[in-house]
């Protein structure tokens, strides 16, 4: 690749909210971010299908990441740092699943390093999978 040539740009990756420690026995507060994840969700979706109606481009849904244009994807992160309990009936909307300590600081709020290694490769494999070169040869 030379300089000269122009690269797709993902410009946002949005990592959507997280249930945290917390929260566990707040299932009110559980479901308001599981309304606030999917909000979000629905506002991106919107902004990109904006974006790719005037700019003639689409893209489809790749599983877990959802691209919502060319420049801005939504990783849902709600029940990411939830471990089996993610897969509980109700997990998301009825507030069942629950964060596990290992990925969060003494705070209950705030990713740990073990937290952030798993964000550093959600982030990667969007990179990847949205064919964003990370370096270039000229």
């Amino acid at each position: 690749h030379n300089k000269s040539e122009t690269i797709r740009c993902l410009q946002f990756i949005f990592l959507g909210p997280k249930f945290e420690p917390w929260l566990e026995d707040d299932s009110s507060s559980k479901k308001q971010y599981s309304a606030m994840a999917r909000a979000l969700e629905r506002c991106c979706r919107e902004y990109g299908e904006d974006y790719d109606r005037n700019h003639r481009s689409h893209e489809p849904n790749d599983g877990f990441f959802s691209l919502v244009s060319n420049r801005i994807r939504f990783v849902d992160c709600l029940t990411m740092f939830c471990g089996d309990s993610a897969n509980l009936p109700g997990a998301r909307l009825g507030g069942r699943a629950k964060a596990e300590q290992k990925f969060f600081a003494p705070d209950q709020l705030h990713l740990n390093s073990q937290g952030y290694e798993v964000w550093k490769k959600v982030v990667e494999n969007v990179i990847l999978e949205s064919g964003i070169l990370l370096s270039q040869s000229t």
